[in-house]
């Protein structure tokens, strides 16, 4: 049994060692998919930033094509990488616009740009 034990040893330092090879593995890979979220979640909601500034100097931004073109791609991007709420919010918006529904777009607007601000703030973990 004495002759074996360096065997056992071995192997038993070998399963430790692979054991923590995937365990490190396994969690590098899901830090950088929530890096990779985190990224993509903050584009989209930046993607609304170019509108605001637009409603911000115009006050009838929506009749320029670009701003619409501009709401389209926050559109988009909302609703590839932003969660229920954030959809939820940018279609009040659109469908309120594209309603011309002004009393439903001012409700739509400070709640999506307060939505956006705190998102950022959340997801960089900036306190204030």
């Amino acid at each position: 049994m004495q002759e074996y034990m360096p065997i056992f040893a071995a192997i038993l330092g070998g399963l430790v060692v692979s054991f923590g090879w995937y365990r490190t593995g396994k969690l590098n890979r899901e830090n950088n998919i929530h890096l990779k979220r985190l990224d993509f979640r903050i584009k989209a909601l930046e993607s609304f930033l170019p509108v605001w500034r637009e409603i911000q100097k115009n006050g009838n931004a929506f009749a320029n094509p670009d701003v619409v073109e501009k709401l389209a791609a926050a559109r988009e991007s909302f609703h590839l990488y932003g969660t229920q709420n954030d959809i939820d919010l940018i279609e009040k918006l659109v469908n309120a616009i594209e309603t011309k529904d002004l009393e439903a777009a001012n409700k739509a607007l400070p709640a999506l740009v307060n939505l956006i601000k705190q998102g950022v703030r959340n997801e960089l973990q900036i306190d204030a």
